[in-house]
């Protein structure tokens, strides 16, 4: 690491050095909410589309490490699909090293505790697989979320916080995907008991999070052995029942999706590689250099993917 802590490989996930200095107000129709869990304070914003309609969705995004709700609401856009389509989205805030201070990307990074061990949250061991718990309960109580369509998505260290929640907690999700991930940085459980679905939305030119894993070189600091998200979609479709071999298509837009069949009940997995895209979100904004974090495929937009993909899953009974 270098600057303080110093910017890791997995730590250029999503941020632009202006979003790190402020956190600014959030748009319209979105709420700050504080609850503590574990003995800190967390917060996360909700944004509700128009209208008074009951029993919405909601897809909960963890943003990267480094990383801000307000910064991840602007560098996805998904609250803007939120609106066109009718579900509630919602941006927790990772844990940071100084609670009583500011979250900045230089001095007070967020993160989120995904389970490998890396960055504060993981070294203080937070739990933020109870904060997840808590805020979907708030969710469900207090602004009429439907309990069988809530929905997970993270970008880089929060894909892997979303996949560790799913598996931490199957009976409490229909479906999760990943942006821009390196897998599921813990071990996967022998089953769930529950059938979550998967899709996993990765460039085929990400510098930070390679398709295929493996060692990762940035600004001089190499991270050994990343995890490969290949693996983990495969060992996800495993522990579904799906087939073992995907069926491989290239879509019109040249994303290369591989989805797996006859998955537990109704259950799907589906792995999309996003053609000359890097360590962003496709259809977004990209939030650091080109040369840090790869191209951003402007064609392919990853919200209409991933609401496509949750829209057609409902939370299954326990076994």
């Amino acid at each position: 690491m270098i600057a303080r802590r110093g910017i890791a490989a997995a730590g250029l996930l999503g941020l632009s050095l202006a979003a790190c200095h402020s956190m600014p107000q959030p748009p319209a129709h979105t709420r700050r909410i504080t609850t503590e869990v574990g003995g800190l304070q967390r917060t996360y914003l909700v944004h509700t589309p128009p209208g008074l309609q009951q029993r919405r969705p909601v897809v909960i995004m963890y943003h990267g490490y480094g990383g801000t709700a307000a910064q991840a609401m602007r560098q996805t856009g998904l609250a803007a699909k939120a609106d066109a389509a009718g579900f509630i989205a919602a941006f927790p805030n990772g844990s940071r090293p100084h609670p009583g201070w500011s979250a900045g990307f230089w001095t007070n990074r967020q993160s989120w505790n995904d389970g490998s061990g890396r960055f504060p949250s993981g070294e203080a061991n937070v739990d933020d697989v109870a904060f997840t718990r808590a805020m979907m309960e708030e969710l469900v109580s207090r602004f009429g979320v439907d309990p069988r369509r809530v929905y997970l998505v993270g970008f880089s260290n929060g894909s892997s916080m979303a996949l560790r929640a799913a598996a931490a907690m199957p009976c409490r999700f229909a479906a999760v995907a990943t942006v821009a991930s390196a897998g599921l940085r813990v071990p996967m459980p022998a089953h769930l008991d529950c059938p979550v679905s998967l899709l996993s939305v990765q460039g085929d030119a990400d510098p930070l999070d390679p398709l295929e894993g493996g060692d990762v070189t940035i600004l001089g600091k190499t991270e050994r052995d990343k995890p490969s998200i290949r693996t983990t979609v495969s060992r996800w479709a495993h522990n579904l029942g799906c087939d073992p071999r995907p069926l491989v298509t290239t879509d019109a837009r040249g994303v290369r999706n591989s989805t797996y069949g006859h998955c537990a009940r109704g259950a799907s997995v589906r792995l999309a590689v996003v053609p000359a895209a890097g360590h962003t979100w496709p259809g977004g904004t990209r939030m650091l250099p080109e040369s840090l974090v790869g191209k951003l495929n402007a064609k392919v937009s990853a919200n209409d993917r991933l609401w496509e993909f949750f829209d057609r899953h409902r939370q299954a009974a326990p076994r």
